[in-house]
């Protein structure tokens, strides 16, 4: 098994028993919002059934993203993984028109929630299982530099701030004010809109080829190695995990062949040695000419 499979196979690993967890916060609140009448709960239990839907999309993209090269896709299937986090996106913007609409629904036809201390418990042990999802899973992925771990421990993230406000609400009605449970409900229908946006963004980046590296930083390892005259025309793509890097160098134009070949090697290896994310390295040759700038 090569070290990117076993990397995969752990981020599936992770990813389950996330998918476990956040299934169990999701149905939690949606049962208590229903019993209660609480279009906030209800609200909420729907953005953790984003996390748990994330989940299930994750898993299907890792799997797809851990094939290895074949002759369809020479590049590896790698960047699955981002579609995967943009589907995420669409997701969660689609759950906030879903909470829009009933949140509209119930200013129209307003109900009055039906608020216990068993509310206040069972979203109190919400919070503390998404604070663990969301520290852990963010840590992981910094760990493993998996795009799709740090993207749903940052979407886990929002749902603490949501649950807190849902508890803040909850009181409130309990003095009074229950016109605060549909405002509320907007309010996380907004959060859930501006989390899938940022999750868009980021996978769109990867997906359309944005630069990941400095090419500052490449260029200053490369004119280091001897017999490189300049560095020029790089480009760098892929995802935190797997980075492509292409680029120009010159060397004497009187150099044979095989020497400026074994230069280009030099270069390769001193790339890869300095940047572990970097899994491969194209170098072009051309002759240095004194005019160059």
């Amino acid at each position: 098994m090569t070290e990117n499979s076993n990397r995969y196979k752990i981020i599936k690993k992770i990813v389950w028993v996330i998918f476990f967890l956040n299934l169990i916060v999701a149905l939690s609140k949606i049962i208590l919002g229903t019993i209660t009448k609480s279009a906030s709960i209800t609200a909420d239990g729907f953005h953790s059934t984003g996390d748990a839907m994330d989940n299930v999309i994750g898993i299907i993209g890792l799997n797809l993203a851990s094939k290895p090269k074949d002759l369809d896709h020479a590049y590896g299937h790698e960047k699955y993984e981002s579609l995967a986090s943009f589907i995420v996106g669409i997701i969660l913007l689609l759950l906030s028109v879903n909470v829009i609409r009933d949140s509209i629904d119930r200013m129209i036809n307003p109900k009055v929630p039906e608020i216990s201390i068993l509310s206040f418990i069972v979203m109190g042990a919400t919070i503390v299982i998404n604070i663990f999802v969301s520290i852990y899973e963010y840590n992981r992925g910094k760990n493993l530099e998996s795009e799709f771990l740090i993207a749903d421990s940052l979407h886990t993230r929002s749902d603490i701030f949501v649950s807190i406000a849902v508890i803040a609400t909850i009181f409130f009605v309990n003095l009074g004010y229950p016109v605060l449970d549909t405002i509320t409900s907007i309010i996380i229908a907004i959060i859930i809109a501006l989390t899938g946006i940022r999750v868009l963004n980021s996978s769109a980046q990867v997906l359309t080829d944005r630069e990941v590296m400095n090419s500052k930083e490449l260029r200053e390892i490369v004119v280091k190695i001897p017999g490189v005259k300049d560095c020029h025309a790089i480009r760098t793509r892929g995802t935190l995990s797997d980075v492509k890097v292409d680029l120009h160098m010159t060397v004497d134009k009187s150099m044979s062949v095989d020497d400026a070949h074994e230069i280009s090697e030099r270069v390769e290896n001193a790339v890869k040695e300095k940047f572990n994310n970097v899994s491969e390295v194209i170098v072009h040759i051309e002759p240095y000419e004194k005019t160059e700038k």
